[in-house]
């Protein structure tokens, strides 16, 4: 019987999908099945996908959607998932050999453990490494639904182990939200339990010209997904109010300074919402710090402009 299950969707990713299978295959001392969702590709990606299903037909299963986005290809794999652990690995990222064994000896310590995770390097489009700022601070364990409220504490679901069963509680992706639907489901899955914390890279997250688009990075589509994950937990009553008005108050004000970065500029409208959160959260040190260092680099990005013009 297997005891990891790889979801891995794709669409598009015949470029690095054998590269990305073959790590999963590589994974030391784990008896893991590779279930494929190819999401209406284009190009040959799902021809790949049966042409390594026939290599390992015992290892692989490959299924066929019309294109539907990555939330329902995840919870496609997720519903032919038969492991009692699983992974959402993206078809164009790599594990690491030893991550697979890793997170599932952290799981098997813990009962009550729901999830292990481990750190994050970056490749680029050719599979040469690049460079990344090292963490300040070890990766969190325990009850982390407050520090995953308040920002982005996993890069990407290929860096977890969760427990199916944890995952059939909490629900699957949200298909619905067109912005931090991985981030949404963290925010579920930590109210199921704890996370554990592995001191390692337990994957390589591939930059390239597609994973960096952002063309619907805006307030609205972002706030989709606060609303409701702020929405849910205020209703469960799991954190004191004043705790997690504080805690949307960053998050916020992190996500609107996020959007000033990727496009450059800081509209008034934008400004103004960051303004508001430092009145509400009672001119909070890291809302305040996070609304000065964007409104700060919004005008001097804007004299660059001006000068090059």
């Amino acid at each position: 019987m297997h005891e990891i299950t790889v979801v891995i969707p794709a669409y598009n990713a015949a470029p690095y999908l054998q590269e990305t299978v073959a790590s999963v295959l590589a994974s030391a001392s784990v008896e893991a099945n590779i279930v494929i969702v190819d999401d209406g590709s284009t190009d040959g990606t799902a021809a790949l996908a049966h042409q390594l299903m026939g290599e390992r037909p015992e290892t692989i299963q490959v299924i066929e959607q019309k294109n539907a986005g990555v939330a329902v290809a995840r919870n496609t794999g997720f519903a032919h998932a038969s492991a009692p652990a699983v992974c959402f690995l993206d078809a164009d990222d790599r594990l690491r050999p030893d991550a697979l064994v890793t997170l599932k000896s952290l799981l098997d310590k813990d009962v009550e453990c729901i999830a292990a995770y481990g750190d994050v390097a970056y490749i680029d489009q050719n599979s040469k490494s690049l460079p990344f700022r090292s963490r300040k601070a070890p990766l969190p364990n325990g009850n982390l639904l407050a520090s995953i409220l308040e920002g982005n504490l996993i890069d990407t679901p290929g860096a977890v182990l969760f427990r199916a069963a944890a995952v059939e509680r909490a629900g699957v992706f949200k298909a619905g939200l067109r912005r931090s639907q991985d981030w949404e489901f963290y925010v579920r899955m930590a109210q199921q339990g704890t996370f554990a914390a592995c001191d390692r890279i337990v994957i390589d997250y591939r930059l390239h010209p597609k994973s960096l688009s952002h063309e619907s990075s805006t307030a609205e589509t972002f706030d989709e997904a606060l609303t409701l994950a702020f929405s849910n937990v205020r209703k469960a009553r799991l954190l004191p109010d004043n705790v997690l008005a504080r805690l949307e108050a960053r998050r916020r004000a992190s996500t609107l300074r996020l959007i000033a970065i990727r496009s450059h500029s800081l509209p008034a409208k934008n400004l103004t919402a960051m303004l508001r959160l430092c009145v509400s959260s009672g001119l909070d040190a890291r809302v305040l710090q996070t609304t000065l260092r964007t409104t700060l680099s919004a005008v001097k990005m804007s004299l660059l402009a001006k000068m090059r013009s």
